[in-house]
């Protein structure tokens, strides 16, 4: 009798623990792992374009809303997956089958298995005034996503949420890069030092200046000394990141 008594509180306590999740949890612990990977709720929303506030009321520790439609979609295109990933468990129980899982990709110790690229956003050409997070992926004329190495992004403990890919535009930065070369920034990175490459929000245009600092005010400079030089004042000009990486693509103009 003891014996029966033990097996039928063990089932029970197995079946509440393994009790079928609602849409809305599956879709908050999904928005908390994606928060995860992109380095924290902070920058979880500045991918979504939504204050730390926001943020805190459909993932933090005591949420008050749900996680409606319209933002599920919001946070499938701004972290890349199709539609519906939200809705559907990603994770795998030790000892269980692997759950089946539209566009999720296995988490696995392999070298050999394991992505050796990562995608990062885009940012668009054209930008709200004194807007520095995006919430939409933007991809290449030729539908193509800008990715960066794998192990680059492990060695400097890079996370591809917290990572912003912009093309260049125009002939301002020339001879350094030339338009149709891709730079990335790390929008974590937003202190401000003389001489050093940041992408900026410029009267609602995404550019990659040098910030330079005299006479007590900031300014964006060109490495084409044929442009003037431009203050950069709140509200008109924004650091979005500083750069970390380039990548040229424009050769035609360098050779």
């Amino acid at each position: 009798m003891d014996l029966f008594i033990f097996l039928v509180v063990y089932l029970f306590v197995k079946l509440a623990d393994h009790h079928a999740m609602t849409r809305e949890e599956i879709r908050r612990e999904n928005a908390r792992s994606l928060a995860d990977l992109a380095g924290g709720q902070v920058e979880f929303g500045r991918a979504l374009n939504m204050v730390p506030s926001q943020v805190s009321q459909i993932i933090g520790k005591t949420p008050i809303k749900n996680i409606g439609n319209s933002i599920a979609k919001r946070i499938e295109q701004a972290f890349e997956k199709p539609a519906g990933w939200l809705d559907v468990r990603h994770d795998v129980v030790a000892g269980d089958e692997p759950v089946d899982a539209p566009g999720a990709q296995p988490v696995t110790d392999d070298e050999d298995m394991a992505p050796s690229t990562v995608a990062i956003r885009m940012a668009p050409d054209h930008l709200r005034a004194g807007i520095t997070g995006f919430g939409a992926d933007h991809v290449f004329e030729d539908g193509g996503h800008f990715h960066l190495p794998r192990t680059w992004l492990e060695e400097r403990d890079l996370a591809p949420g917290a990572l912003l890919a912009i093309k260049i535009r125009g002939d301002s930065m020339r001879p350094l890069m030339f338009e149709g070369d891709v730079v990335v920034a790390n929008v974590t990175d937003r202190s401000r030092e003389n001489g050093s490459v940041f992408a900026l929000n410029f009267k609602g245009e995404s550019v990659v200046k040098r910030l330079k600092y005299e006479r007590r005010e900031w300014y964006l400079t060109s490495e084409n000394p044929d442009f003037p030089q431009e203050p950069c004042r709140p509200g008109d000009c924004d650091v979005i990141g500083r750069v970390v990486y380039f990548e040229a693509r424009n050769f035609k103009d360098r050779l």
